[in-house]
């Protein structure tokens, strides 16, 4: 699985450019580069969705992080907090989330980022009509 190439879903841009339509208010832009912004709610949708469409996890909040600084853009950090369903290896699907959110981040919305930060703050269970 480690060595399988990362494709982020094709829906993840319809639905960056779904939010940032639906987003007209004011708020904190990401530098994606020279003279290019992005807005953070929209990049925040977009990777929670990856999240949300992964098996296993549930995004409750993201936060996308940025330094300002004089030069080109800086990476991010992303701060994702899931959870989780009950008896799933955490350790492979936050490892395989990670990745996707690094996937998308970079190649889809065209930030790049430094880091990501999972926090599973809570548990679910698969009801017993699913587990039939």
């Amino acid at each position: 699985m480690a060595a399988e190439p990362l494709r982020p879903p094709p829906s993840v841009l319809e639905q960056v450019m779904g939010a940032v339509v639906a987003d007209l208010r004011p708020h904190e832009l990401l530098e994606i580069g020279p003279d290019a912004w992005l807005g953070r709610p929209a990049a925040e949708a977009a990777l929670r969705h990856v999240v949300d469409s992964m098996g296993g996890l549930r995004a409750r909040r993201c936060r996308i992080e940025q330094a300002r600084g004089p030069g080109p853009a800086e990476p991010v950090w992303v701060r994702m907090t899931v959870s989780a369903r009950f008896g799933v290896d955490l350790a492979s699907v936050t490892a395989r989330v990670r990745q996707m959110i690094i996937s998308a981040g970079e190649r889809t919305l065209g930030v790049p980022i430094a880091g990501v930060d999972i926090h599973v703050e809570d548990v679910w269970e698969e009801p017993e009509v699913a587990r039939r």
